[in-house]
Protein backbone atom coordinates (compact mmCIF):
# COMPACT_ATOMS: atom_id res chain seq x y z
CA UNK A 1 0.00 0.00 0.00
CA UNK A 2 1.58 3.27 -1.04
CA UNK A 3 -0.22 6.48 -1.82
CA UNK A 4 3.03 8.22 -0.86
CA UNK A 5 6.54 6.81 -0.88
CA UNK A 6 9.38 7.00 1.59
CA UNK A 7 11.19 9.20 -0.95
CA UNK A 8 8.22 11.63 -1.00
CA UNK A 9 8.38 11.96 2.79
CA UNK A 10 12.20 12.24 2.84
CA UNK A 11 12.05 15.13 0.35
CA UNK A 12 9.36 16.87 2.43
CA UNK A 13 11.52 16.49 5.54
CA UNK A 14 14.63 17.75 3.76
CA UNK A 15 16.43 14.46 4.29
CA UNK A 16 18.91 13.10 1.76
CA UNK A 17 17.11 10.80 -0.66
CA UNK A 18 20.07 8.45 -1.25
CA UNK A 19 18.65 5.45 0.59
CA UNK A 20 15.75 6.57 2.79
CA UNK A 21 14.80 2.92 3.25
CA UNK A 22 17.76 2.66 5.61
CA UNK A 23 15.89 4.83 8.16
CA UNK A 24 13.51 2.29 9.70
CA UNK A 25 11.46 4.96 11.50
CA UNK A 26 10.96 6.91 8.25
CA UNK A 27 9.69 3.72 6.59
CA UNK A 28 7.43 2.98 9.56
CA UNK A 29 6.04 6.54 9.60
CA UNK A 30 5.31 6.40 5.87
CA UNK A 31 3.64 2.99 6.11
CA UNK A 32 1.51 4.12 9.05
CA UNK A 33 0.40 7.29 7.24
CA UNK A 34 -0.53 5.34 4.10
CA UNK A 35 -2.55 2.79 6.07
CA UNK A 36 -4.31 5.44 8.16
CA UNK A 37 -5.24 7.54 5.10
CA UNK A 38 -6.68 4.51 3.31
CA UNK A 39 -8.77 3.52 6.35
CA UNK A 40 -10.01 7.07 6.91
CA UNK A 41 -11.15 7.46 3.31
CA UNK A 42 -12.83 4.03 3.33
CA UNK A 43 -14.54 4.84 6.64
CA UNK A 44 -15.84 8.07 5.12
CA UNK A 45 -17.38 6.27 2.14
CA UNK A 46 -14.83 6.93 -0.60
CA UNK A 47 -14.88 4.29 -3.33
CA UNK A 48 -13.33 4.00 -6.81
CA UNK A 49 -16.64 3.00 -8.37
CA UNK A 50 -19.98 3.57 -6.64
CA UNK A 51 -22.44 0.74 -6.22
CA UNK A 52 -25.26 0.29 -8.72
CA UNK A 53 -28.43 -1.75 -8.28
CA UNK A 54 -26.67 -4.73 -9.87
CA UNK A 55 -23.03 -4.33 -8.78
CA UNK A 56 -21.34 -3.64 -5.45
CA UNK A 57 -19.08 -0.64 -4.86
CA UNK A 58 -15.42 -1.07 -5.78
CA UNK A 59 -13.04 0.17 -3.05
CA UNK A 60 -10.18 2.54 -3.82
CA UNK A 61 -6.95 0.89 -4.94
CA UNK A 62 -4.51 0.96 -2.00
CA UNK A 63 -1.58 1.08 -4.43
CA UNK A 64 -2.77 3.97 -6.63
CA UNK A 65 -3.35 7.37 -5.06
CA UNK A 66 -6.78 8.88 -5.77
CA UNK A 67 -5.05 12.19 -6.50
CA UNK A 68 -2.22 14.56 -5.64
CA UNK A 69 -4.20 16.06 -2.77
CA UNK A 70 -4.44 12.67 -1.08
CA UNK A 71 -0.73 12.01 -1.67
CA UNK A 72 0.08 15.37 -0.07
CA UNK A 73 -2.09 14.52 2.94
CA UNK A 74 -0.23 11.23 3.41
CA UNK A 75 3.14 13.00 3.12
CA UNK A 76 2.11 15.66 5.66
CA UNK A 77 0.86 13.04 8.10
CA UNK A 78 3.98 10.87 7.70
CA UNK A 79 6.13 13.96 8.20
CA UNK A 80 4.22 14.76 11.40
CA UNK A 81 4.64 11.18 12.67
CA UNK A 82 8.37 11.24 11.88
CA UNK A 83 8.95 14.56 13.63
CA UNK A 84 7.12 13.35 16.74
CA UNK A 85 9.71 10.63 17.39
CA UNK A 86 10.55 10.60 21.08
CA UNK A 87 7.92 13.21 21.99
CA UNK A 88 4.94 12.57 24.23
CA UNK A 89 2.18 14.27 22.24
CA UNK A 90 3.58 16.25 19.28
CA UNK A 91 6.90 17.04 17.74
CA UNK A 92 9.40 18.83 19.97
CA UNK A 93 10.13 22.52 19.71
CA UNK A 94 12.83 24.78 21.05
CA UNK A 95 10.36 27.59 21.74
CA UNK A 96 9.78 28.37 25.38
CA UNK A 97 6.22 27.80 26.50
CA UNK A 98 4.39 31.04 27.23
CA UNK A 99 1.05 30.66 29.00
CA UNK A 100 -0.41 33.80 27.45
CA UNK A 101 -0.11 32.39 23.94
CA UNK A 102 -2.33 29.74 22.44
CA UNK A 103 -0.45 26.63 21.38
CA UNK A 104 0.32 26.55 17.66
CA UNK A 105 -2.28 24.72 15.59
CA UNK A 106 -1.19 21.46 14.06
CA UNK A 107 -1.63 20.37 10.49
CA UNK A 108 -4.37 17.75 11.11
CA UNK A 109 -7.04 20.12 9.78
CA UNK A 110 -5.10 20.49 6.55
CA UNK A 111 -4.48 16.74 6.35
CA UNK A 112 -8.17 15.94 6.89
CA UNK A 113 -9.18 18.55 4.31
CA UNK A 114 -6.84 17.09 1.69
CA UNK A 115 -8.15 13.59 2.40
CA UNK A 116 -11.73 14.86 2.29
CA UNK A 117 -12.58 13.39 5.69
CA UNK A 118 -14.11 14.65 8.94
CA UNK A 119 -16.10 17.33 7.20
CA UNK A 120 -18.98 19.03 8.92
CA UNK A 121 -22.28 17.51 7.87
CA UNK A 122 -25.49 19.47 7.87
CA UNK A 123 -28.94 17.99 8.18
Amino acid sequence: MAWATVDDVAVALGLPVGDPGSDAFLVQSTDAANAWAYRERARNGYVATPATPTTPAVPEDPDVSPGPDVTMAVVLFAQSLYRARGALDSYPSFESFVLSQAPPAGSMGQINRLLGVRRVRVG
